[in-house]
């Protein structure tokens, strides 16, 4: 979501649109900060870069291991396997 977010930030940027203000909630908060500074299309186009770079490891660790406590039907208390979030590694 975060490099969609930027992708479309540098579009209305690139446009002539500047922004008064900016804020966000939870990526787009990332995405705010980073462009406060210096709001050009340019800088829109790096931080999509940036996200595009980004892993699911890089977020979540090498592996992500989820649990759950409510019981499924084979009786285990694990809601998913262990193991990756994706096949991106």
């Amino acid at each position: 979501m975060g490099a969609v977010q930027a992708g479309m930030l540098a579009e209305v940027l690139a446009a002539g649109v500047r922004p008064d203000l900016i804020v966000g909630v939870s990526a787009g908060a990332i995405n705010g900060a980073y462009l406060a500074s210096d709001p050009v299309p340019s800088r829109a186009e790096l931080l999509a870069g940036l996200w595009a770079q980004l892993r699911t490891r890089d977020v979540l660790g090498a592996r992500l291991f989820v649990t759950c406590a409510l019981p499924t039907v084979a009786g285990s208390t694990r809601l998913f396997r262990r193991g990756r979030v994706d096949s991106n590694g």
